[in-house]
């Protein structure tokens, strides 16, 4: 039979080695996936007395993509310790788990904590990717998007065909728009003129190939700043965030959400406006989708903080 989409699943492994195949511990509920095998070609240029393109060879195989999931408390730790590093956790249940940016590199040759990701297409044999590190992670939410989603940008190591496991998923609801609490300023103030967020942490990584007796890559490595950024939609009902753009001000914003004994928060400590693209479309209310970057604060050492709270406990 064909394969279904709807008996698709994403399974998780910690890696302990980066490119060590591990059997997936954890799933998690994807909306989509396009992590992809690409196999580079590689063409001779030795002229063989005809004109028809030459023989190929197989070159470099990689492995990129994208998952995009609902965020539930629980599953999404794991694509947090992959873009930001280990948790700090404490409590005794329910358990907080603090994610701080790392400043270090989980080893020498992977800059993040890698994954050994199973990708379940309901197909005779999943596919087992190893190597696996969040490169970018991008969440949103707002009155359109009620469901908060994000989306992980991978890259990977190495893949396998592997029998496929039996998921197990978590049962815990995903955050939805209404449970959010947004405060911005410094102190902290609650606000309630925005009406959408999306907040992206671009690690900038590389897979990097060298001359290692294979055809994959032997590192993820940093290739530039980690950079955060963030894109506000605001009902317009006075000039206050105009004033904070044309100020250039740089302002804390925090947005908590609360689901029962379940949290997520973001801390953002330095927000700072890089466009404001005020203007009148019609007849209709005025708003604004402002554009900025979350700036590293030397005085808390992190540009982004995102807490869990939930019933895991450890990542």
């Amino acid at each position: 039979m064909p394969g279904l989409g709807a008996f698709a699943h994403v399974g998780l492994g910690k890696e302990t080695t980066f490119g060590t195949p591990v059997a997936a511990s954890d799933y998690i509920k994807i909306i989509s996936e396009s992590i992809a095998h690409e196999i580079e070609e590689l063409v001779l240029e030795g002229l063989g007395g005809v004109v028809d393109e030459p023989a190929s060879l197989e070159g470099l195989n990689t492995v990129a993509g994208d998952l995009n999931v609902e965020v539930h408390p629980e599953s999404i730790g794991h694509l947090l310790r992959s873009a930001l590093g280990e948790p700090v956790t404490s409590g005794t249940g329910p358990y907080t788990h603090t994610f701080t940016p790392a400043q270090d590199n989980f080893s020498p040759v992977c800059a993040l904590p890698p994954y050994t990701l199973e990708v379940h297409r309901d197909l005779e044999q999943a596919f087992q990717f190893t190597g696996c590190v969040v490169n970018q992670l991008q969440f949103n939410w707002g009155v359109n998007q009620k469901i908060m989603q994000a989306t992980a940008n991978i890259l990977g190591k190495d893949v396998a065909l592997i029998a496929k496991t039996t998921p197990s998923f978590e049962t815990n609801e995903p955050f939805t728009w209404h449970q959010v609490n947004p405060q911005v300023g410094n102190p902290l103030t609650a606000i309630d003129t925005i009406s959408a967020v999306q907040i992206s942490i671009n690690n900038n990584l590389e897979a990097v190939p060298t001359l290692n007796n294979t055809k994959t890559i032997s590192r993820i490595r940093r290739n530039g700043f980690r950079v955060v950024e963030v894109q506000f939609t605001f009902e317009v009902e006075d000039l206050a965030e105009y004033n904070r753009f044309k100020n250039q001000e740089e302002n804390a914003f925090q947005f908590e959400f609360t689901s029962g004994s379940n949290k997520i928060k973001f801390d953002l400590p330095k927000v700072r406006y890089n466009a404001f693209p005020l203007g009148v479309g019609g007849s209709g209310r005025l708003t604004v989708q402002v554009s900025g970057k979350a700036k590293y604060d030397a005085a808390t050492g992190k540009a982004i903080e995102i807490t869990l709270t939930n019933g895991k406990v450890s990542y």
